[in-house]
């Protein structure tokens, strides 16, 4: 009894490959050469263009950058300085008035403001549908990534999740590019207007400065405006900040799902160089740079044998 199909090497396909581009594409030309039928030269041709696709399909975490902006607390206050506020003179809380976001790698943007909901009335600030709109996001991401995120967009959007009953989105990591940059630099000033300009990729939208929020918190069509075009701004040069800073990033979280081929844990990228040793307190590992986006790693396996690590002497505390 015959067997299945012979599994096609890779060398066979990857000849077939060479052959027909050598002859400019062509399958017939390359089956002439090849001295095999026109169905068996467009078989390995397809067969090999599958392993490609296979072979180079990054599998990746969804990365998600947003940017939210919420409305100012209202208050009695007695002076233009130094205020400490206690409840009793607090008007009215604050609510987030809109946020922007959109996928890495991406071009589509995601925004969901106040003005957008169905049931908005100018001058009435109700953020739950904004919140609805930005949890249902947050639900799918792996990674988000923010400016200023892990103390400020975060956590305001989870304290307005809380206040409207909602249960906690599934969990994700958070990338800081705030962070990143107070860690690895030192710029004259890290906020993303000054990073962008500083590294020649763009600035935040000009505006009127605090009447802007005001405008739009009284239902000013023309404020509303400008207010959803800058916050979608700041999630476009927040990317290309991203972009630069994450090679940087020696605690950015992994961002591949698929193990069995080595990538760089930043960009995913299959080519890396090995370019001498890495080391911890104890153990000796091979250390890697991304040929694409420069990010530093190490392999996994210590390269100190077992009868090197049971020598190799260790902190007493």
């Amino acid at each position: 009894m015959s067997g299945g199909p012979t599994k096609l090497s890779d060398a066979v396909l990857a000849e077939a490959a060479e052959c027909i581009k050598r002859n400019s594409n062509s399958i017939a030309d390359a089956a002439v050469e090849l001295g095999k039928a026109y169905s068996t030269v467009e078989r390995y041709d397809r067969e090999f263009r599958r392993r490609d696709r296979e072979e180079n399909e990054v599998q990746q975490k969804k990365v998600l950058l947003f940017d939210i902006e919420t409305t100012p607390m209202q208050a009695y206050v007695w002076s233009m300085w130094k205020n400490n506020i206690n409840k009793g003179q607090l008007i009215e809380d604050w609510c987030m008035l809109c946020y922007a976001a959109k996928w890495l790698g991406e071009d589509d943007i995601y925004l969901a403001s106040m003005r957008q909901d169905p049931g908005y009335e100018p001058g009435l600030l109700d953020d739950y549908a904004v919140c609805c709109s930005l949890h249902a996001l947050l639900d799918e991401a792996d990674i988000v990534v923010g400016h200023n995120a892990a103390r400020f967009d975060v956590k305001k959007a989870n304290a307005r999740f809380l206040q409207h009953g909602m249960k906690p989105p599934r969990p994700y990591k958070v990338m800081d590019t705030l962070t990143v940059a107070k860690r690895h630099f030192k710029i004259s000033s890290n906020r993303l207007d000054f990073i962008g300009k500083f590294l020649g990729l763009g600035k935040k939208l000009d505006h009127q400065g605090f009447d802007l929020w005001t405008g739009c918190m009284a239902g000013d069509d023309e404020c509303w405006d400008t207010m959803e075009r800058y916050n979608i701004q700041d999630v476009v040069l927040l990317e290309q900040v991203y972009d630069a800073l994450a090679p940087w990033d020696n605690r950015h979280p992994c961002i591949n799902t698929d193990h069995s081929v080595s990538r760089c844990t930043v960009c995913g990228c299959k080519d890396m160089s090995a370019d001498g040793e890495v080391y911890t307190a104890v153990s000796t590992f091979t250390a890697y740079q991304c040929d694409s986006c420069g990010h530093w790693m190490r392999t996994g396996s210590n390269k100190k044998s077992k009868d090197q690590m049971s020598v190799t002497m260790r902190n007493a505390l």
